[in-house]
């Protein structure tokens, strides 16, 4: 390829959410270390449009108070139902169109040579995106499991975490030479954390070496999961392991564990918003969170088991991820945090069991340590293709 720098935009259209995680991810990656070939752009689609900015704020309200309409919805989209897709795609493209989207996009950032969404709404739209720019449109997909807005004949390339997702698109009857099992787009610094002796790490962190760590995650706000609930169950159950807590924003939580720290004998390190996740999930023996799909990406890049425990307010699809984890061996799906401790227990206790999930983790998710390269790669292909 000659020198020219290809202008890559890098889409999604959420205020919230670990949608935005990957995008950075790859975004982030491609400016540091792969600028001599790309010009990224990460483009959030709902800067251009008020009311579709105002449609995802109601979608994300609802998904939380409306939990029966919207597992209706999310089983409709897993079946591909023609009527409901076709409507979303229709109403989406009227929005932006109305909005000028084209034109404040275009005034901007001027054409790209290639686009890649992470996010199925955006996909929803490829057509128009084509239809506008003139560029091939590809997609990673962050989700453990498939559902027909991710689904279009105008997308170009899809990257998934795995061969069982590969699978679930070649049923959707997605052309097989169109999928890269690529992995899941995640932070670079789980890359070199891999690299780097665990026990180090567990000395520079202030734990224990030879005994046990379990990482307890439950979201940026840290309030889907019972953390309180879910520490004292590992208490009761006597377990000899230290454990580590991020409780996000929750300040209520982090105080109240705090206060227990000094009551137990079980080594408690108590967080609140952290920077260093791929290190402390590299120090763990387990990881404990609710099931969403970045966080699941990131622990079984690094080979971790789970517990997922289904969330206080969590969406149909990451009970869908949470069932993915369970049924494919990578750990345990609990509904609350009452069993935790003797869930912990069975898993640890047993050597051979624990074993096994770890390489069930690592076949479901090591390719994720070297997505963001393989997805440029094979970026790098198509566009050799279309300068022929």
């Amino acid at each position: 390829m000659n020198s020219k720098r290809f202008h890559l935009w890098v889409i999604y259209s959420s205020r919230k959410g670990g949608h935005t995680y990957p995008c950075k991810a790859l975004y982030d990656f491609i400016e540091k270390y792969h600028s001599e070939r790309f010009f990224p752009r990460l483009i959030n689609l709902l800067d251009f449009s008020r009311i579709m900015s105002f449609i995802d704020t109601l979608g994300r309200y609802g998904d939380l108070k409306l939990k029966k309409v919207y597992k209706y919805g999310y089983k409709n989209l897993q079946k591909k139902n023609p009527v409901m897709i076709g409507s979303y795609r229709f109403a989406q493209a009227v929005l932006y169109e109305a909005s000028r989207t084209r034109e404040k996009l275009y005034y901007l950032y001027n054409k790209p040579d290639i686009i890649i969404s992470i996010q199925p709404e955006i996909n929803a739209i490829s057509g128009v995106f084509k239809d506008w720019f003139k560029a091939d449109f590809h997609t990673a997909i962050i989700d453990l499991a498939a559902h027909g807005l991710w689904i279009n004949d105008d997308v170009d390339h899809y990257y998934v975490a795995n061969e069982i997702i590969k699978r679930e698109l070649i049923d959707y009857r997605v052309p097989e030479e169109k999928i890269t099992v690529s992995g899941m787009p995640i932070r670079h610094s789980f890359t070199l954390t891999a690299k780097r002796p665990r026990l180090k790490i567990k000395q520079q962190l202030g734990l224990k070496l030879k005994t046990a760590t379990v990482l307890m995650m439950g979201g940026l706000l840290g309030t889907m999961i019972d953390f309180y609930g879910a520490v004292k169950s590992i208490l009761d159950a006597r377990l000899d392991v230290q454990i580590i807590v991020v409780c996000g924003k929750n300040r209520e939580v982090y105080n109240r564990l705090n206060e227990l720290k000094s009551q137990t004998r079980i080594p408690l390190h108590i967080f609140g918003v952290v920077s260093n996740v791929d290190e402390l999930m590299w120090a763990s023996e387990i990881v404990v969170s609710k099931p969403g799909s970045v966080t699941i990406a990131e622990a079984l890049s690094l080979a971790r088991p789970m517990v997922v425990i289904s969330p206080r307010a969590g969406s149909a699809q990451e009970l869908r991820f949470a069932q993915f984890i369970r049924d494919n061996g990578a750990g345990e799906w609990l509904k609350d945090a009452v069993g935790l401790g003797e869930c912990i227990k069975g898993v640890l206790q047993d050597k051979r069991r624990y074993q096994t999930m770890c390489e069930k983790a690592r076949l479901l998710g090591g390719h994720s340590l070297h997505a963001n390269d393989i997805i440029l790669n094979q970026i790098d292909r198509s566009l050799k293709r279309l300068r022929r």
